[in-house]
């Protein structure tokens, strides 16, 4: 399609002044596709006489395409991936299938992240941002919930799930067809947000009244435009603003010799914020194609306004003001974390649910070094807040004037703790982040050891059962979870 896609690019190039690579222009075609196709699909596929079957058939071959003219050839991985995955879940006992699904799957995106390492390294960091790995970590996503969730589903021991695990369980091996197009409906195939299956079926299948039509959710136009126009701003803010606030300037030889520290460190905040801000808009316009086609309604607020959040990725205000590195994870990539927690999170021992997921989560994301510096740099830093918020909150909470000292004090922290952790997630190379903490004299990892020596610990039996007890309930858990990873998203 290069010979469509360069003069177009050129054309945006004339009317807008800005560069877009006609990779990133196809990226952005397939979402205003799949919007056009989610409304399509709603009013006219899912109202007609077509078979439910061929509902799904039709879904499917639309995800396909817009693989296809993403990625070409390499469509073959993920439907071999797909095909592999469904004989598992078919042939072998759903008490160990998902086993097999989940390393196999596993395998295969892993491959994958090899050839963006391998063209990371020796050819440009450009070469390996713009590739598929992005849509096979969201199908992985799809297959290995699925084939766990068919587990919990055909389990002998439903006394012993949580009650997330019974929410997501499947009791019923899906068809093929039900399987394929689970994980290649064209909502969200390029960068999510992840669908639980059994939702995903309540959409495909609706019910219907007594005339036989289907039963509509309310009307999602206003959080459609609100979710469309937020995720347009953030667009420009990271086009415009990356031209401006590059975040390659943070391993600069040249701008570290010549610039304060105190300079550098706000820079790093407004550059970690542009950078972020790639996620927000795409993420914002994903979950519109999403509400559009009737998926993510969430039932009503107080004031009987329909709430359009329930796959929503992010939560652009809590992640914002956040005082703690907790609230940040909590409100990023939402539902990889609740993948996260659905398959590994709730299924380990308590003392090996937080590493275990951290490992998990960063071998989801691929080799690329700066993603395990930035882990290892944040799961510090979280370690830090919980010894804090155990020794040290308390004595904050005695009057109204102590508390919000304590919230303003670790807004800033947090603030500070988050583009410190984040600016090697963003530049990726293993050099660069170097030369970034190098040039901080590695402040951070120093008051973070510091202080998890330093802060006493509190590990009350009462107050760990309590807090325990708070994370079973709440499902918040502390997993670190950076982009659904679609490589368009992410110079990444």
């Amino acid at each position: 399609m290069d010979f469509i896609l360069s003069p177009l690019s050129h054309l945006v190039f004339i009317v807008t002044g800005q560069h877009v690579q006609p990779e990133q222009l196809i990226f952005l075609i397939s979402l205003i596709l799949s919007f056009i196709g989610s409304y399509i699909y709603k009013h006219h596929v899912q109202t007609s006489r077509i078979s439910f079957e061929n509902q799904l058939v039709i879904s499917s071959l639309f995800g396909a395409w817009i693989f296809y003219i993403n990625w070409g050839w390499f469509i073959w991985i993920p439907i071999l991936d797909v095909i592999v995955s469904y004989l598992l879940v078919r042939f072998i006992s759903p008490s160990s299938s998902h086993r097999y699904v989940f390393v196999f799957s596993m395998l295969v995106l892993a491959l994958c992240h090899l050839r963006t390492l391998y063209l990371f390294m020796f050819y440009t960091p450009d070469d390996a941002s713009a590739d598929y790995t992005g849509t096979m970590m969201v199908i992985t996503q799809r297959i290995t919930s699925l084939s766990f969730s068919i587990a919990d589903g055909f389990s002998n021991r439903q006394d012993l799930l949580s009650d997330n695990q019974k929410k997501h369980a499947v009791r019923k091996i899906p068809s093929f067809m039900e399987y394929f197009s689970y994980s290649f409906c064209f909502l969200g195939i390029l960068a999510g947000p992840l669908v639980f299956y059994n939702h995903f079926m309540e959409h495909m299948r609706p019910k219907r009244d007594k005339d036989g039509k289907p039963v509509a959710p309310p009307s999602s136009i206003v959080a459609v435009t609100k979710k469309w126009g937020m995720g347009l701003f953030f667009v420009v803010v990271f086009r415009i603003g990356g031209e401006y606030l590059p975040p390659t300037l943070n391993m600069d030889p040249h701008y570290i010799s010549t610039t304060p520290l105190w300079r550098r460190m706000f820079y790093v905040y407004f550059s970690m914020f542009v950078a972020r801000s790639k996620y927000y808009g795409v993420w914002l316009i994903c979950d519109a194609i999403n509400n559009e086609a009737g998926i993510g309604f969430n039932g009503y607020t107080a004031n009987g306004k329909p709430k359009w959040d329930l796959i929503s990725n992010i939560n652009i205000p809590n992640i914002e003001f956040a005082t703690g590195l907790k609230t940040y994870i909590d409100n990023w990539n939402i539902m990889t974390v609740q993948w996260i927690r659905l398959i590994s999170y709730d299924r380990l021992q308590p003392k090996y649910r937080t590493l275990g997921s951290f490992i998990l989560s960063a071998f989801w994301h691929g080799f690329l070094p700066g993603y395990y510096m930035m882990f290892l740099t944040a799961h510090i830093f979280l370690l830090v807040q919980r010894k804090v918020r155990r020794a040290i909150r308390p004595k904050f909470q005695h009057s109204s004037n102590s508390r919000f000292f304590y919230e303003v004090v670790t807004f800033l922290a947090t603030q500070m703790a988050i583009g410190y952790s984040v600016v090697p997630f963003v530049l990726l190379e293993l050099n660069g982040s170097f030369k970034f903490y190098k040039s901080m004299w590695f402040c951070g990892h120093v008051i973070g050891i510091a202080m998890l020596l330093l802060v006493p610990s509190t590990h009350g039996q009462s107050t760990k059962s309590k807090t325990d007890q708070s994370e079973q309930s709440n499902g918040k858990k502390q997993v670190l979870i950076g982009s659904n990873g679609s490589n368009h998203l992410h110079q990444d």
